[in-house]
């Protein structure tokens, strides 16, 4: 089949746009496979206190922003932004929102609110883990994410 006429002149216009809008988003298409996850198994039914653990390739000086049952703070943004503007972070004020920063590759969870939304007695949980910048902003799109479970603790 042959396209001519106003169909090829819209077909043209529509590549033209989109290669534009993707070339000027400067989003990250691409899966990232440089982290993976070691504990706890995908899916698996767990207790507190939670340790999600990994593995970074190549080895190397990483800070990663860690968000419980949210999504993570946008490219370019602090993870202190998920504090009320003018809060001085601790880690005790980032832990009260399930945000979490670390230099290991590791991180132990003691509390993790039961989600208010799910009755079921066994909760779904999501675990983000983003890279930072020294200075707590995130730097790039990639992002990985470990489900899991855990009882409710309330009846």
């Amino acid at each position: 089949m042959r396209i001519s006429g106003p169909s090829l002149t819209a077909t043209a216009l529509a590549v033209t746009a989109a290669a534009a809008i993707s070339g000027c988003s400067g989003l990250e298409f691409v899966q990232d496979h440089r982290l993976s996850f070691t504990a706890p198994a995908e899916d698996q039914l767990t207790r507190l206190p939670v340790t999600l653990s990994w593995t970074m390739k190549p080895p190397g000086d990483y800070r990663f922003g860690i968000f419980i049952d949210q999504q993570a703070v946008k490219v370019g943004h602090n993870i202190d932004s998920v504090l009320p503007k003018g809060t001085r972070a601790t880690p005790a004020l980032l832990a009260a929102t399930n945000v979490y920063e670390t230099d290991q590759d590791h991180i132990t969870i003691r509390i993790i609110p039961d989600l208010d939304y799910d009755r079921a007695s066994r909760q779904r949980h999501q675990a983000t883990v983003v890279l930072l910048a020294p200075n707590g902003d995130r730097l790039n799109e990639s992002a990985w994410v470990r489900e899991f479970d855990l009882p409710k603790s309330a009846p």
